[in-house]
């Protein structure tokens, strides 16, 4: 049973990392963060619990890997 089954918080992982997308937009400040729609795209980002989160950042897990297949296949990596 993963955590999220049980009512606990959920977290946000980014596809692609917020500090590639500053770097890749030339994201230099707030109000450019703010004007940024790729720091937003909901596309970038999946729910997930605590534990499954850390396992999504493991390049030697298999979360990891379905996650950069699907983040290829729809062009945002």
């Amino acid at each position: 049973t993963h955590q999220s089954d049980l009512d606990f918080p959920l977290e946000s992982h980014h596809i692609m990392p917020i500090r590639a997308m500053v770097i890749k937009y030339k994201v230099t400040s707030i109000k450019k963060a703010l004007t940024c729609p790729q720091l937003f795209d909901e596309k970038n980002g999946i729910a997930a619990c605590r534990d499954c989160h850390r396992l999504f950042e493991d390049e030697s897990h298999e979360y990891y890997r379905e996650l950069m297949e699907i983040a290829d296949e729809w062009g945002i990596r």
